[in-house]
This record gives C-alpha cells, sequence and structure tokens, in this order.
C-alpha cells in the first residue's frame, strides 16, 4: 500500500512541475535583446525593433500601460524628470516614441 501512495505522488507532484515549466516558458516568452540592441547595459529604445515585452522586463524604468480608445497599445515611463510616451502595433513590436511634459 505504502509503495502505490509513493508512486501515485511521484507521478502527481511531475505532472504538476510540468505544468509550471509550460507556465514559466508562456509568462517568459519574451527574447532578449540582441546585442545591437543594447548599449552599455541599456536596452536601446529602437521604433520598429524593440517590444514591448523588453522594455517591461529589461529595464528598470517604472512603466504604466495605457490603451486608447482605438485599442492602440502604449507605455508611459518615467526616467527621472522625464516622461516617455510608447506607441506599439498589434504584435507588441514599438512602432514610436515621445517625450511627455
Amino acid at each position: 500500500m505504502k509503495k502505490t501512495i509513493l508512486i501515485s505522488s511521484i507521478v502527481i507532484s511531475a505532472s504538476l512541475l510540468q505544468g509550471c515549466s509550460e507556465l514559466i516558458t508562456l509568462v517568459d516568452n519574451c527574447p532578449i535583446p540582441s546585442k545591437d540592441q543594447a548599449q552599455d547595459e541599456f536596452l536601446l529604445l529602437q521604433d520598429g525593433i524593440t517590444l514591448k515585452c523588453q522594455i517591461k522586463k529589461y529595464t528598470l524604468t517604472p512603466c504604466i500601460d495605457i490603451r486608447d480608445s482605438e485599442g492602440t497599445e502604449g507605455l508611459v515611463c518615467r526616467d527621472g524628470e522625464r516622461q516617455v510616451l510608447l506607441l506599439f502595433d498589434d504584435k507588441g513590436i514599438l512602432k514610436g516614441q515621445a517625450t511627455v511634459k
């Protein structure tokens, strides 16, 4: 009886861990910026290249998600005294940026 319980516990634990690894893959589904996208260990914001997930994951700059009435997604990020508005296409690729006063 104890062997049956132990084997069942191992099977259940293994299946739970497998589910967690799939969840981690989905959550971390953001490519690491290439060397061309970084300068002195800082992410360079490049229209048509930089992804929204990269800005949120690989920078320490606090950002707020926004969306306009037409569904365009963006971020408002504060870098010291300066605020930057970043707009993304429907695939999450940076399409424009502007400094907000």
